[in-house]
């Protein structure tokens, strides 16, 4: 990870993995096979719900330490309902928006604090979400049937 042994960026940024020792370093993120092969690395090292408190999940990319911001007693039960059922992932992001404090930030389109306070990025995602919420116009334009 980021910070540490001489590779930039933070302990957030630029993770990689080997499934064993003698192999190459290879980068996961946003290549879902790999990621579900880094958590099932990181469950035969320590167990599932260790390997889930330090993982994210959903469309909302929620890390499983804030399964309780969301609703659920362990990483893991907040892992199984998001699985289940994209709902669980919806009501699960404004359950912590909501535990958190945020839902103001989205009413107030203070897209910069909310990405600070969501995943502590706000410089990088605040403009992504204020893009995506200025998208709303051009559908809010759209003919109705």
């Amino acid at each position: 990870m980021g910070g540490r042994a001489g590779i930039p960026g933070s302990a957030y940024q630029n993770h990689k993995y080997r499934p064993v020792t003698s192999g190459a370093w290879q980068s996961f993120h946003g290549n879902q096979d790999r990621e579900y092969a880094v958590l099932a690395l990181a469950t035969s090292l320590g167990g599932a719900e260790t390997a889930r408190l330090s993982a994210s999940f959903g469309g909302a990319q929620i890390m499983g330490f804030n399964h309780a911001a969301c609703g659920y007693d362990t990483a893991s039960e907040m892992f199984d309902a998001f699985a289940a059922d994209p709902k669980w992932q919806v009501l699960g992001f404004f359950d912590f928006c909501r535990t958190n404090g945020l839902i103001h930030d989205i009413r107030d389109r203070e897209w910069v604090h909310f990405g600070n306070a969501y995943n502590g990025d706000g410089a990088t995602y605040g403009p992504h979400l204020q893009q995506a919420y200025d998208l709303k116009s051009q559908f809010d334009a759209l003919p109705r049937a």
